[in-house]
């Protein structure tokens, strides 16, 4: 969770096991890239991520890694995500953007709004700095007036 008062904890402990993760915007789209590709079964997902997260190799059992996994991506990555969706009550959630498909339109408003190459921020820029300037965009930003016509629904008149 993002905070100014404090640092950002990125290390997991299990067991005697304990290791910093990366979450480096730049690795975790990484990670989700590699969640979406179907051509890699499960197992192999698991050994990637922990490999592209993790400072030290994990050499537990495969529930052990499982279990890793699962901590890092639901309390660390996934307990801030930002809100891809909206949705009310009656209507089914839907995506209004793509951190791959709007790569360029990311891109685009960062240097806009912020004079900041994110190809020069990769391995510095934290996922939660990230994501915070993501959700701070301009409204007048290529990327925002992107989602704001994805969430357009027609009315009567």
């Amino acid at each position: 969770m993002f905070s100014l008062a404090y640092d950002f904890d990125d290390a997991i402990e299990f067991g005697e096991f304990k290791a910093d993760v990366d979450m480096s915007f730049d690795i975790i789209l990484r990670f989700f890239d590699l969640l979406a590709d179907e051509k890699l079964n499960d197992t192999t997902k698991v050994d990637i991520a922990l490999e592209m997260l993790l400072s030290k190799k994990f050499e537990g059992n495969y529930d052990d890694k499982i279990l890793i996994f699962q901590t890092i991506l639901n309390e660390m990555i996934l307990n801030d995500k930002p809100q891809q969706k909206t949705a009310t009550d009656s209507e089914e959630q839907k995506e209004y953007y793509s951190f791959s498909e709007d790569a360029d339109y990311i891109f685009a408003s960062f240097m806009q709004d912020y004079r900041m190459n994110l190809k020069h921020e990769k391995g510095k820029l934290h996922w939660f700095e990230f994501k915070a300037l993501l959700t701070g965009l301009r409204t007048d930003t290529i990327f925002k007036k992107v989602v704001e016509i994805r969430q357009w629904k027609p009315t009567k008149d």
